[in-house]
C-alpha cells in the first residue's frame, strides 16, 4: 500500500490527481467554525470514492455543540455516518471517532 499526506485548501477545488482517488481519508479536528463546514464536506466528498472509508475524529468542546450538530446534519446529506467509538479525556471533553462513506 501507499500513503500520502498533502496540503489541501478547502476553498479551492481538489487537485485532479486526488479526485475520487483515496481509499481512506483521515479527518482530524477539522470541524471548528461554521464557514468551513460546506468547504470541508465538499473537499472530503471530492477526495472519496464510493468504496472509500472516511475516518473522522474530533474533540467535542462544549462551546461548539451547535456547530457539530450542523456539521453532521450537512454531512448526512452526502455520507452514511456511523460512530465507531468515543472516549472521555481528563479535561472532561469527549473524543469521537466516526466512519463515513459516500451515499450511493
Amino acid at each position: 500500500g501507499k500513503a500520502e499526506a498533502r496540503h489541501i485548501d478547502w476553498t479551492e477545488e481538489v487537485p485532479q490527481d486526488l479526485r475520487s482517488n483515496a481509499d481512506t481519508v483521515l479527518v482530524c479536528d477539522c470541524v471548528y467554525y461554521e464557514a468551513s463546514l460546506e468547504p470541508l464536506i465538499r473537499t472530503i466528498s471530492s477526495l472519496a470514492k464510493p468504496t472509500s472509508d472516511v475516518i473522522l475524529a474530533y474533540e467535542r468542546r462544549s462551546d461548539k455543540i451547535a456547530l457539530y450538530e450542523e456539521f453532521f446534519m450537512k454531512a448526512n446529506r452526502v455520507f452514511s455516518v456511523t460512530e465507531v467509538g468515543h472516549q472521555t479525556l481528563e479535561n472532561g471533553n469527549e473524543v469521537f471517532l466516526y466512519k463515513m462513506q459516500i451515499k450511493l
